[in-house]
């Protein structure tokens, strides 16, 4: 009878001690993931493009980004969608920007482990509302909204600058 309660023992002990270290870990994954978002200087490289009515699209082998460096934002993400006007001369198909961003909002949501940015963004044609939503782990959600295509989300991960392998 000793030895079960030495066993029980033991379990309970490891087992709290790895459920500590599990909570922890996650905590500090958030943590640096705060850190990222604050330093002004982060990428977002999607590995699925989700069209407004469509099926999900694999975007593994496309060059994609949207960088974030202070105040300005560089993107070219492929657009699978309805566009609602012919476009400009010249005018890329994928959405695709260099500007400085505009109406910028940064919320963090610490009970939930979620970042939540919001911007617009222009180019000489389109002008584009962005969402950029952000899981502890780095895992994130990007939906552009514009005024002469439909709505499209992204979904992928944010990461330090020097880290991206998939932009220019």
């Amino acid at each position: 009878m000793g030895n079960f309660k030495l066993f029980v023992l033991l379990f309970l002990a490891t087992y709290s001690v790895f459920g500590q270290t599990k909570a922890e870990k996650k905590e500090a994954q958030y943590a640096e993931i705060k850190e990222l978002i604050a330093s002004g200087e982060f990428v977002f490289v999607a590995d699925r493009a989700i069209p407004r009515g469509g099926s999900s699209i694999s975007l593994v082998t496309n060059p994609n980004y949207l960088k974030v460096v202070n105040d300005s934002t560089t993107a070219y993400m492929p657009f699978f969608g309805e566009r609602f006007a012919g476009g400009g001369f010249g005018e890329p198909g994928a959405i695709a920007f260099e500007t400085k961003i505009e109406d910028q909002m940064v919320k963090y949501d610490d009970k939930k482990d979620k970042i939540t940015i919001k911007f617009s963004a222009k180019n000489n044609y389109d002008r584009f509302g962005l969402v950029l939503e952000i899981g502890r782990s780095g895992w994130a959600n990007l939906l552009i909204r514009s005024i002469d295509r439909s709505t499209i989300s992204y979904y992928g991960r944010v990461m330090p600058l020097e880290s991206n392998l998939a932009s220019p």
